[in-house]
């Protein structure tokens, strides 16, 4: 009898990790905190460079030259994670979506693109306009109701100043413009997410307008709409248009490298 007691209570712990019934975490989860791979960061930054996506490239904008002067537009320039209700509460950088299964790495270990951007202004590779970037670090969270259907949370980007983005493109002359989707695990694309927001068109207008080079990242998790990257939207002309898809912890590196 103990040893059928025994064997019933294994069985159920078995059960229970499984399925993240316990403190919330999983068996998966607990192999990966108790065996770090060695030098997993760079692992991760590799597969995070390799797995980006080009799909356009006009006059060889990318890659950028050595010591060029860059303006940043858009929220998800920047990760503000604390959490992964932090990514539906606040506009930023997206490093991965909602799931089942999921490691809390701590803020510490994560890289957003300015992150990165930054690293390499470090070593004299680019030229970042900071006032512009100052303004979104200093954003709070987006004003809208986050409701099920998300119809608030992508109209929220916040939207430079005709000023702004005059001082911006008198330092710079390539603009960098990042769009972000949120979606995953129980969180559906609505329709409205196919397409670019207002927001999202009348920055990439201004950019277009003001800058000699556009280059866009799409911080998505799905497909959208295109057709704007393909001249059929009046006042919008990019150049250059990266897939990032969520890049992971280290994927501001995948971005800017």
């Amino acid at each position: 009898m103990k040893k059928f007691a025994k064997k019933l209570f294994c069985i159920m712990l078995v059960f229970l990790l499984s399925f993240g019934v316990l403190q919330g975490t999983s068996i998966k989860n607990v192999l990966a905190k108790e065996s770090p791979l060695l030098n997993a960061n760079d692992v991760v930054r590799q597969i995070s460079d390799e797995s980006i996506i080009l799909l356009k490239n006009d006059n060889n904008t990318l890659p950028l030259k050595q010591g060029s002067n860059i303006a940043l537009l858009g929220d998800a320039q920047i990760l503000k994670y604390q959490g992964i209700g932090s990514l539906i509460e606040q506009p930023g950088y997206i490093p991965f979506c909602s799931g089942s299964s999921f490691i809390n790495l701590g803020a510490n270990l994560m890289v957003g693109p300015l992150d990165a951007f930054r690293s390499y202004q470090d070593r004299g590779m680019v030229n970042i306009y900071e006032p512009l970037v100052n303004t979104y670090e200093n954003l709070s969270k987006f004003s809208g109701t986050y409701t099920n259907d998300r119809k608030t949370e992508i109209r929220t980007e916040y939207v430079p100043t005709d000023e702004e983005i005059a001082g911006a493109s008198a330092f710079a002359d390539t603009a960098i413009v990042f769009i972000r989707r949120w979606g995953g695990e129980c969180f559906d694309y609505t329709v409205e997410q196919w397409y670019l927001t207002d927001e999202e068109t009348t920055i990439l207008k201004k950019a277009s307008s003001s800058f000699d080079k556009v280059i866009v990242v799409l911080n998505t998790g799905t497909p959208m709409d295109m057709s704007w990257a393909y001249g059929e939207v009046e006042g919008i002309e990019v150049d250059s248009v990266i897939y990032s898809g969520y890049g992971g912890y280290q994927g501001g590196w995948g971005i800017a490298d």
